[in-house]
């Protein structure tokens, strides 16, 4: 138990109700502070009752959505999908219990899998061999996981999937890797029911272009993104977003043509960092790419490398906002329930 005067601070972080258990469990407690802030994240309370001497009881609750019990009955009448993977995919991971980990993971289902233990290495497999799929770490010496990809994409000009891993589910942590130019990302440790859906999905969901590689179908990473925003936010606040998508960015977009034009490239890296956050808020993940790519690489880059990157972002955005337009138009036709 805790004694009576300290329950109202063991939420807080580095609180324990015995000091003297600090030096042999030092750290302990600060589990209720994350429990605290995923609780309230989600619009809950937590609390606690302790008797000293007897015993502590924690607890918490939160709104919650009831399901329709048509929803529950599919979902429990679906057999799981055992998920084979026929790929050769390339684990990019500097840690090397991680590694065996994913390796382990990978072959149970059929995958060939190869290592490379910093960005650097990825590299130099990458332009060797084609892979279905990379499984990239954020975090690594020598070249991270975001600027590998950005190589990926800019350089060796490789459409393939990039999943990104990550030990953090922060806030913009997937917009980062998006903007990266990653197809999609998945938190550490890794759960292997979602690792296995997410491969389903990418390696799956692809066609073939003429040179061989696989390429992600565009209106597949819009559909994937747009449904959680929806799920999360609603239908309402969704259309509002693609509606600012589509009213805000076109006289942007011709403020920064006008001011490539006219040479003024701050001008021109400002609109960059605008567009990007909110295309790969949207799924607009290749106009994400092209912004990213420019903000980054603008002060290297030469005039007529600078127009034409800037011809590229309008380009993308025209395909963007098609994608948007028909999906706004699916949801607003759809009947009422």
């Amino acid at each position: 138990g805790i004694a009576e005067d300290r329950v109202g601070d063991i939420f807080k972080p580095f609180i324990q109700g015995d000091s003297s258990t600090t030096r042999k469990y030092g750290g302990t407690g600060l589990g209720l502070t994350i429990s605290k802030e995923f609780v309230e994240a989600m619009r809950g309370e937590i609390g606690a009752a302790s008797e000293l001497g007897k015993g502590s009881e924690f607890y918490f609750s939160v709104p919650m959505q009831m399901a329709a019990a048509e929803d529950l009955n599919e979902g429990s009448s679906q057999p799981q999908k055992d998920i084979r993977l026929n790929a050769d995919i390339l684990i990019v991971e500097d840690n090397l219990i991680n590694q065996k980990i994913a390796l382990k993971i990978l072959e149970s289902r059929g995958a060939k899998a190869d290592v490379a233990h910093d960005g650097q290495e990825a590299l130099d497999k990458i332009s060797k061999k084609n892979y279905d799929l990379v499984l990239m770490d954020c975090q690594m010496p020598i070249m991270d996981g975001y600027q590998a990809t950005k190589e990926i994409r800019d350089r060796l000009k490789l459409k393939v999937p990039v999943i990104a891993m990550t030990a953090h589910a922060l806030k913009g942590d997937r917009e980062k890797c998006l903007a990266a130019g990653m197809n999609d990302y998945i938190t550490k440790p890794i759960d292997k029911s979602q690792l296995f859906q997410m491969l389903d999905f990418w390696l799956n969901n692809t066609q073939r272009n003429e040179a061989g590689m696989r390429e992600v179908q565009d209106n597949d990473t819009y559909e994937a993104r747009l449904g959680e925003i929806e799920r999360e936010h609603g239908t309402e606040l969704l259309i509002e977003l693609i509606d600012l998508f589509l009213e805000d960015y076109p006289p942007k977009m011709q403020l920064m043509k006008v001011a490539c034009e006219n040479g003024e490239f701050n001008q021109v890296k400002y609109y960059a960092h605008l567009f990007r956050s909110g295309s790969a808020n949207l799924g607009a993940q290749h106009l994400a790419e092209n912004c990213f790519s420019l903000e980054e690489n603008l002060s290297s880059m030469k005039a007529d490398e600078i127009h034409k990157s800037c011809d590229n972002i309008v380009s993308e955005y025209e395909k963007a906002a098609f994608h948007l337009s028909e999906y706004k138009k699916k949801k607003t036709s759809a009947p009422a329930h």
